[in-house]
């Protein structure tokens, strides 16, 4: 036996293998076929009564769920009411409480009113007293100054009338702060 003998053999009985695996395989999907069919057969009057029974069930299901939910809500209301009979005891206490803060809150705010207002006047009456005394010195000065002027003014108008010597005359204003002679020396 040479190689290529050897080769085709073996392909011959892979191929021999694969018909009967095919084979094989049509049985068994027809014995199968025949099996569901059977089922089919069996199981048409057994889905009705399993849906109806389905449908039960889902039914029960759903009430006992319902009434769990309606059980629950019942027993969350009874419990709100119990804590709102419970807090309603305490109601008058609160606003009491309440009452009693806000009206401590009001006589410390209209306090604090009066003592701002009290501040606010006597800053107001001690300003008014500067900007008066201000006013008055600056008003005395501004009265000196026109004085001066008019002593000034007057004592210049009898120098030109006549009336004054200015040789013997020692006052600083007209003469400007010279002096007429180095003996009256006024400091």
């Amino acid at each position: 036996m040479d190689t290529d003998k050897l080769v085709q053999l073996q392909v011959e009985q892979m191929d021999r293998e694969k018909r009967e695996l095919n084979e094989r395989m049509r049985i068994v999907a027809k014995r199968l076929d025949h099996i569901e069919r059977a089922f089919r057969k069996a199981e048409l009057p057994l889905l009705s009564d399993d849906y109806t029974r389905q449908q039960a069930d889902d039914k029960a299901a759903f009430e006992a769920t319902r009434l769990q939910t309606l059980e629950a809500a019942r027993q969350a209301h009874q419990d709100r009411l119990a804590t709102k009979q419970r807090l309603a005891r305490m109601t008058g206490d609160y606003k009491k409480y309440v009452a009693d803060i806000q009206t401590k809150r009001d006589t410390d705010h209209c306090r604090r009113q009066k003592d701002a207002a009290s501040k606010i006047a006597q800053e107001k009456a001690k300003r008014r007293e500067v900007v008066l005394k201000e006013r008055a010195e600056e008003a005395a000065r501004k009265e000196a100054e026109e004085r001066a002027q008019r002593e000034k003014e007057d004592a210049l108008a009898r120098v030109e009338e006549g009336i004054y010597d200015l040789g013997h005359f020692h006052d600083p204003i007209l003469t400007d702060g010279w002096f007429c002679r180095a003996s009256c020396r006024r400091g």
